[in-house]
Protein backbone atom coordinates (compact mmCIF):
# COMPACT_ATOMS: atom_id res chain seq x y z
CA UNK A 1 0.00 0.00 0.00
CA UNK A 2 2.91 2.38 0.70
CA UNK A 3 4.27 2.11 -2.58
CA UNK A 4 1.15 2.44 -4.19
CA UNK A 5 1.54 5.78 -2.66
CA UNK A 6 4.65 6.17 -3.56
CA UNK A 7 6.81 5.90 -0.43
CA UNK A 8 9.71 4.16 0.50
CA UNK A 9 9.01 1.06 2.97
CA UNK A 10 11.50 0.87 5.67
CA UNK A 11 10.96 -1.84 8.67
CA UNK A 12 9.89 1.08 10.76
CA UNK A 13 6.95 1.90 8.06
CA UNK A 14 5.78 -1.47 7.57
CA UNK A 15 5.20 -1.72 11.08
CA UNK A 16 3.25 1.20 11.85
CA UNK A 17 1.02 0.46 8.75
CA UNK A 18 0.60 -3.03 9.86
CA UNK A 19 -0.29 -1.49 13.56
CA UNK A 20 -2.79 1.24 11.52
CA UNK A 21 -4.56 -1.60 9.79
CA UNK A 22 -4.90 -3.85 12.55
CA UNK A 23 -6.57 -0.86 14.56
CA UNK A 24 -8.83 -0.44 11.08
CA UNK A 25 -10.03 -3.79 11.50
CA UNK A 26 -10.96 -3.55 15.02
CA UNK A 27 -13.35 -0.32 14.72
CA UNK A 28 -14.40 -2.21 11.30
CA UNK A 29 -15.36 -5.15 14.03
CA UNK A 30 -17.15 -2.71 16.30
CA UNK A 31 -19.15 -1.02 13.90
CA UNK A 32 -20.10 -4.45 12.67
CA UNK A 33 -21.09 -5.95 15.75
CA UNK A 34 -22.95 -2.26 16.56
CA UNK A 35 -24.73 -2.69 13.54
CA UNK A 36 -28.32 -2.68 15.26
CA UNK A 37 -27.46 -0.24 17.78
CA UNK A 38 -29.37 2.60 18.98
CA UNK A 39 -29.77 6.16 21.04
CA UNK A 40 -26.91 7.03 22.79
CA UNK A 41 -24.40 3.87 21.51
CA UNK A 42 -25.27 4.53 17.96
CA UNK A 43 -24.94 8.35 18.40
CA UNK A 44 -21.22 7.35 20.17
CA UNK A 45 -20.47 5.01 17.49
CA UNK A 46 -21.26 7.46 14.73
CA UNK A 47 -19.45 10.40 15.82
CA UNK A 48 -16.52 8.41 16.78
CA UNK A 49 -16.43 7.35 12.87
CA UNK A 50 -17.03 10.83 11.65
CA UNK A 51 -14.15 11.94 13.99
CA UNK A 52 -12.03 9.64 12.66
CA UNK A 53 -12.81 10.42 8.68
CA UNK A 54 -12.39 14.38 9.21
CA UNK A 55 -9.06 14.35 11.37
CA UNK A 56 -7.06 11.89 8.89
CA UNK A 57 -8.75 14.15 6.07
CA UNK A 58 -7.38 17.11 8.26
CA UNK A 59 -3.37 14.91 8.51
CA UNK A 60 -3.55 13.77 4.92
CA UNK A 61 -4.16 17.32 3.68
CA UNK A 62 -1.48 18.74 5.64
CA UNK A 63 1.03 15.74 4.98
CA UNK A 64 0.04 16.06 0.94
CA UNK A 65 0.75 20.15 1.25
CA UNK A 66 4.40 19.64 3.25
CA UNK A 67 4.72 16.97 0.85
CA UNK A 68 5.38 14.34 3.31
CA UNK A 69 2.56 12.66 1.27
CA UNK A 70 3.00 12.26 -2.54
CA UNK A 71 0.01 13.88 -5.03
CA UNK A 72 -0.39 10.11 -5.54
CA UNK A 73 -2.21 9.99 -2.38
CA UNK A 74 -4.55 12.64 -3.02
CA UNK A 75 -7.37 10.63 -3.97
CA UNK A 76 -7.49 8.79 -0.71
CA UNK A 77 -8.87 12.26 0.63
CA UNK A 78 -11.98 11.40 -1.35
CA UNK A 79 -13.04 8.85 0.23
CA UNK A 80 -12.21 10.75 3.75
CA UNK A 81 -15.16 12.66 2.22
CA UNK A 82 -17.52 10.31 1.47
CA UNK A 83 -17.03 8.06 4.24
CA UNK A 84 -17.23 11.41 6.57
CA UNK A 85 -20.97 12.70 4.61
CA UNK A 86 -22.00 9.10 5.36
CA UNK A 87 -21.33 9.25 9.18
CA UNK A 88 -23.21 12.55 9.04
CA UNK A 89 -25.77 11.47 7.49
CA UNK A 90 -26.56 8.87 9.80
CA UNK A 91 -25.58 10.97 12.58
CA UNK A 92 -28.63 13.34 11.60
CA UNK A 93 -31.06 10.04 11.51
CA UNK A 94 -29.94 8.49 14.20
Amino acid sequence: MLAGFGLSTPNEALVVSRDVGVTLVGVGVINWLARDATGAALRGILIGNLVIQVLEFLVNGYELATGALPSQAAGGEIIHVVLAVIFFLALRRA
